[in-house]
């Protein structure tokens, strides 16, 4: 579930916020990046609605949240 995996990875950002960086307003700063670019459900799935606009053209996981996710190195 894609809602899922945004929970998963602001909880992982949490767990993580002593190891990416001594700076505890970085951390703050890509869990609010993460929480903006929340997933939405459209008639044509799961998108970005900060990404794709009303129209639901990006996916999800939409780019910012795969470039959050390869900088704190996830895989899928």
């Amino acid at each position: 579930m894609v809602l899922m995996v945004h929970d998963e990875l602001l909880m992982l950002l949490w767990e993580k916020r002593n190891l990416l960086c001594d700076n505890l307003s970085v951390h703050f700063a890509l869990s609010a990046v993460v929480e903006l670019h929340k997933p939405n459900h459209c008639s044509h799935g799961v998108s970005c609605l900060e990404c794709g606009g009303m129209e639901c053209a990006s996916g999800y996981p939409c780019p910012t949240i795969q470039a959050v996710e390869k900088a704190i190195c996830i895989e899928r």
